[in-house]
Parts: C-alpha cells; sequence; structure tokens
C-alpha cells in the first residue's frame, strides 16, 4: 500500500507481495493502458496460494516508457480513473 517513485521500487513489491498477474482483458486509448487481471498471491516462504482475485492495473506511457502506474481493486475502479470505458477493449 502507498506510493512511490522508480522501476526497483515496482519490481521490489512484486517480490515482496507474492504476486502473479495474469492479464484477461487490455483497454486503451492515446497513451494510457488498462489492463483487467487475475491476481495469484502466495505466501513467500512455502508458496502456498494465499488468496486470488479479479484487479486492474492501469498506465500512462511516454512512446518507450511507463511513467505512470496504478493498481486498483477492481476493472471498473481503473477504467473510471483512467477515463477509459468499454468501448476502449482491445480485441
Amino acid at each position: 500500500r502507498g506510493s512511490g517513485i522508480g522501476r526497483q521500487l515496482l519490481g521490489e513489491w512484486l517480490e515482496r507481495a507474492g504476486l502473479t498477474l495474469e492479464t484477461t482483458r487490455a483497454y486503451a486509448r492515446g497513451d494510457i493502458v488498462v489492463l483487467e487481471q487475475r491476481g495469484v498471491w502466495r505466501s513467500p516462504e512455502s508458496g502456498v496460494v494465499t488468496g486470488e482475485r479479479t484487479l486492474a492495473s492501469a498506465f500512462r506511457t511516454d512512446e518507450r516508457r511507463v511513467v505512470w502506474f496504478g493498481r486498483y481493486d477492481d476493472p471498473a475502479s481503473a477504467l473510471a480513473a483512467a477515463g477509459l470505458d468499454a468501448s476502449d477493449e482491445l480485441r
């Protein structure tokens, strides 16, 4: 929980959280992308699944790199925050 800046911070957070993400849907317009994802959390010590849920990640890019990232508890919240809707789904 919280916020920060940097690729290293994001990588450390993912490792510490024991989170893996599988993208199930993608939305995009301009430099904004929202990914609907199935998240699975595993205990770093045992590898046992400790939680699963659908969530979403939103990104803003500047052609070559991600300049902003946000994780949301559900796809609808991410789409609303990003200003996207169902018509922006990539097929």
